[in-house]
């Protein structure tokens, strides 16, 4: 059963105005910022992408970014294939009332210009 949906949609030039070591250090969790890509020229994109990521799991979790769950509270890496998978602590699923059957599906891509992400909260 679908518990919830969320899209985000991000300019990426707003993010490298923010800049991306302050961007990095508020939104990525210690393991996200130790396997951060060093990627000249794209790190704005990879960062963009993971704020929108984190933003859509947050709507479709149906509290966006709060009390309930924070930037830190989501982990976003990727399987062994290259799809994006999603981590939440174990302490967010605690205070939403979840169970091990719920699970976070994730698609996220972007464009020179802008990064999107779509998340579904579904429980088995």
């Amino acid at each position: 059963m679908i518990l919830g949906i969320g899209t985000d949609l991000v300019e990426i030039s707003r993010i490298r105005k923010v800049g991306l070591d302050r961007l990095s250090k508020r939104i990525l969790s210690e393991k996200e910022q130790k396997d951060r890509p060093n990627m000249e020229g794209r790190l704005a994109e990879w960062l963009a992408g993971r704020f929108a990521a984190k933003e859509a799991v947050a709507k479709a979790v149906g509290t966006g970014i709060g009390a309930m769950i924070g930037f830190q509270d989501i982990l976003v890496h990727k399987d062994a294939k290259g799809k994006p998978c999603v981590a939440i602590s174990p302490a967010v699923y605690q205070r939403l009332g979840w169970d091990e059957h719920v699970e976070i599906h994730l698609s996220v891509t972007h464009t020179k210009d802008y990064a999107i992400a779509f998340a579904v909260v579904e429980s088995r």
